[in-house]
């Protein structure tokens, strides 16, 4: 299967699972995913050679992932009223329209 749809399949799946059972307000989830986004960076500094010292539960991979369950939780609350097909369909647009900015940018050195 192809790795796109897969992931576009999970990031569906995900809204409509938070929708159906988060209960949180979306300022709650704002708050909890800056944690997640402190703890990835934990897990970096980690995996980059500094904080030898600390015990890290996860790795920076799982550490991104739970980044993208609580914004799309986030999401999902903030947008009651969009379906998780609509929701799916604006992030899908935003991560391709933001890549190709981003793409952009780290290739304009290259066409100069």
């Amino acid at each position: 299967m192809n790795p796109q749809i897969k992931f576009y399949e999970a990031v569906h799946w995900l809204f409509e699972l938070t929708q159906t059972h988060e209960d949180a307000p979306p300022l709650v989830l704002g708050v909890k995913l800056s944690e997640e986004v402190g703890e990835f960076s934990e897990a970096l500094l980690k995996e980059c050679g500094y904080l030898q010292h600390k015990e890290l539960k996860e790795d920076p991979i799982h550490e991104a992932a739970d980044i993208i369950n609580v914004l799309i939780g986030c999401l999902a609350r903030l947008y009651p009223n969009k379906s998780p097909y609509e929701l799916t369909e604006e992030l899908y647009g935003a991560i391709c329209d933001k890549g190709e900015k981003y793409e952009r940018i780290l290739t304009k050195n290259l066409h100069t």
